[in-house]
């Protein structure tokens, strides 16, 4: 009858309840399995390159990111691979020619020492002889000489103390 029929009625619709709890929580399961194979397969791969990236912003051009996919995450660790391939090969050029700058710089310097040491010792050897000279010419000027003579001569020691500013200002570069 109706009282058994309502038992049924009840006892279906537990039981309909019990699977409709089972298959939300094996669902659940389920979505809860896919979700972990989601953060496996994409944010492992990114965590790991920040890592390397970190590692590159500290100078370590050496690190490799591996290739496990050929998606956009297997793209981008391709891509950061060779990125960081470029990176090392720039700085490794900059590093060689900061070295022939500063050994062109050295040279350059020694040039310069050499030249103003050469530049000094030409000077005093040119001062020499129109200190000699000047020596002589005052030796001849203070004698008794026709006055078109003493103009001449005065002329030349002027000349000669010209001559021996300039070198002296050359020396002195």
């Amino acid at each position: 009858s109706v009282s058994a029929l309502s038992d049924d009625i009840y006892d279906s619709a537990n039981q309909l309840k019990r699977n409709i709890i089972s298959a939300i929580f094996i669902l659940t399961l389920i979505a809860n399995i896919i979700l972990l194979l989601f953060i496996k397969k994409i944010l492992v791969p990114i965590n790991n390159l920040s890592r390397l990236s970190k590692e590159v912003m500290d100078g370590n051009f050496d690190v490799r990111c591996e290739v496990k996919t050929d998606d956009e995450i297997g793209l981008l660790a391709r891509t950061f691979n060779r990125m960081t391939e470029k990176i090392h090969e720039r700085t490794e050029r900059l590093l060689t020619l900061n070295q022939e700058l500063a050994e062109a710089k050295n040279s350059a310097e020694k040039a310069n020492q050499s030249k103003s040491r050469f530049i000094t010792m030409a000077g005093h050897d040119v001062l020499q002889p129109i200190s000699a000279a000047k020596i002589i010419l005052s030796i001849i000027l203070s004698r008794t000489l026709d006055k078109k003579d003493h103009e001449l001569l005065t002329k030349a020691d002027h000349a000669l103390d010209t001559a021996e500013e300039f070198i002296g200002e050359m020396v002195n570069i």
